[in-house]
């Protein structure tokens, strides 16, 4: 994490310190835009927010990456979200989140004027591209748990922890931070990823009449492996182009949706065999989708990664949007996984192990 610079702030003890995981999508990614659950998990990568309030009129961000903006809130915002300075747009998105659901909760008194610093590197790239891993979504998770924190220390009032209230509540807040999100990223993303972000463990996710259900995963997911490509995906371009109906896409969605859902079963009685004869077959599902839609959701870097894989009885899949940013590798155990990496090292690609053990 880099550094906070030391003179932005007064008394140290009033800085809090929030943060939040980025996600991976295991399966389910694009069906479940129609329905179907999805599988995720929170990535070991996080952003970290540290927030202090302030006596000036104006809120001041800064960044990692030396980014300075000061601005003001406003009073009706959301259909002026995507107007805003890109650098704070998701940083707005996770206060307005914040107030909405201060308001929800009858708490009326004001948010405090702040100084804020995030600092979201762990989920880039040394060349500056995003990992795939959702860090618009961290992004607005992490503001929003800190400016919900400096809310009750400055009026001195608990209220919010995460997973934050009763389940119920859980999901209007999710329901508050998925529009938020949407708004920011001029999209109608599903939810899953702040719904990672925001539990922080893997969950089943789905959106059901237009509400997000979520289920925690109790028991951890076998390791699997990640691949890095460095080739950013444009996810609010491959959304609008399924945004649209055909009878082929559909269908195609529909295989998806089934083959996720499949795997998810599988996991009852298979937590530590992964059932890879569906991941293949969601792999080849997906690249069918990206030929009919045009979008290049199975790149050559990941058709070289499946290649790759099969030696070591292993195989792979893109998680998220696709496009080349990131890929998952599945093994029948330990052993072949880490010579699945090592042999994708080898070969000049950036690989890591996933695991959703609890520390």
């Amino acid at each position: 994490m880099t550094s906070l610079p030391l003179d932005l702030w007064g008394t140290h003890a009033s800085v809090i310190r929030t943060q939040a995981c980025g996600k991976v999508f295991v399966v389910g990614e694009y069906a479940v835009l129609r329905g179907y659950p999805a599988l995720l998990v929170p990535s070991q990568e996080r952003v970290h927010v540290h927030i202090q309030a302030s006596v000036s009129d104006n809120w001041q961000f800064y960044s990692a990456r030396g980014h300075v903006v000061k601005f003001k809130l406003q009073t009706q915002s959301q259909s002026l979200l995507t107007q805003t300075d890109p650098r704070i747009r998701f940083v707005l998105a996770g206060i307005y989140a914040a107030r909405d659901v201060l308001n929800l909760m009858g708490l009326n008194k004001p948010i405090p004027t702040a100084t804020i610093y995030v600092d979201s590197e762990e989920l880039y790239h040394l060349n500056a591209g995003k990992k795939g891993l959702g860090s618009s979504a961290a992004v607005t998770v992490a503001v929003f748990r800190a400016v919900c924190q400096l809310w009750s220390l400055v009026h001195a009032a608990s209220i919010l922890q995460a997973p934050c209230l009763d389940p119920l509540q859980d999901l209007q807040v999710l329901a508050i931070l998925r529009a938020w999100h949407n708004e920011a990223q001029n999209s109608q993303g599903s939810g899953a990823d702040i719904a990672t972000s925001f539990y922080q463990a893997p969950i089943v996710f789905s959106v059901q009449a237009k509400e997000p259900r979520v289920c925690v995963l109790k028991e951890p997911l076998a390791p699997m492996g990640l691949c890095f490509h460095s080739e950013s995906a444009s996810t609010p371009d491959f959304l609008k182009r399924i945004s649209g109906h055909d009878d082929h896409m559909e269908s195609l969605l529909m295989q998806l949706g089934q083959l996720s859902a499949d795997y998810i079963d599988s996991l009852k009685t298979r937590i530590q065999k992964p059932a890879l004869h569906l991941i293949e077959q969601i792999n080849q599902t997906l690249n069918m989708l990206g030929q009919h839609i045009r979008a290049p959701i199975i790149t050559p870097a990941h058709q070289a990664l499946v290649q790759i894989c099969q030696p070591f009885y292993a195989v792979s899949k893109p998680s998220g949007a696709g496009g080349g940013d990131l890929s998952l590798i599945f093994a029948p155990d330990l052993t072949w996984l880490q010579a699945a990496l090592a042999q994708a090292n080898k070969n000049g690609m950036y690989t890591t192990l996933l695991t959703t053990e609890r520390e």
